[in-house]
């Protein structure tokens, strides 16, 4: 199984990347080789790559997205990166060096330097720390899901009691 994290996309044991990512549920995408999957995934390794991972911006989901789209040329049930989409609204625009369109102090891109910068800028490893306010709307998005995780849940259940009726 792969994976993303800010360590970039690794490879380990399905259902077993560690503490920190708890699964929820399996959603079948359709089938592919492993020999397209593993084309598809040496290509996103460029724009995942370690350092790169942010929480609203560019998380295990987007990975999952963009791999699907690679594949299957199409996404991921939208309501998967809801949090994230909806954090990115709220979150500071990234004005670092290295992101394109990103202006320094003296308004030239970031994108337009890169071109003749030798200079490497090494990835960040720092965790993204939400604001209170990010912290509390994220919070009320979970409880709305798990609501409506819920509801689909007793919906299934109310069919198939119809069905075996």
């Amino acid at each position: 199984e792969y994976a993303f994290s800010n360590a970039g996309v690794v490879i380990h044991t399905p259902l077993e990347a560690g503490p920190q990512a708890i699964f929820k549920e399996s959603i079948e995408m359709g089938e592919a080789s492993m020999q397209a999957v593993n084309a598809a995934v040496g290509e996103l390794r460029r724009k995942f790559a370690p350092g790169s991972y942010d929480l609203v911006r560019q998380n295990c989901n987007h990975f999952s997205e963009a791999l699907v789209r690679a594949l299957f040329d199409r996404g991921i049930p939208a309501w998967i990166n809801r949090s994230a989409r909806l954090g990115s609204s709220f979150a500071p625009k990234d004005t670092s060096p290295g992101n394109p369109g990103s202006e320094d102090a003296d308004g030239e891109s970031s994108a337009r330097k890169k071109k003749g910068d030798a200079v490497a800028k090494k990835p960040s490893t720092e965790r993204k720390v939400l604001t209170d306010k990010q912290k509390a709307l994220l919070s009320k998005i979970k409880k709305k899901d798990a609501a409506a995780s819920a509801a689909r849940g007793q919906d299934d259940e109310d069919v198939a009691a119809q069905g075996a009726s």
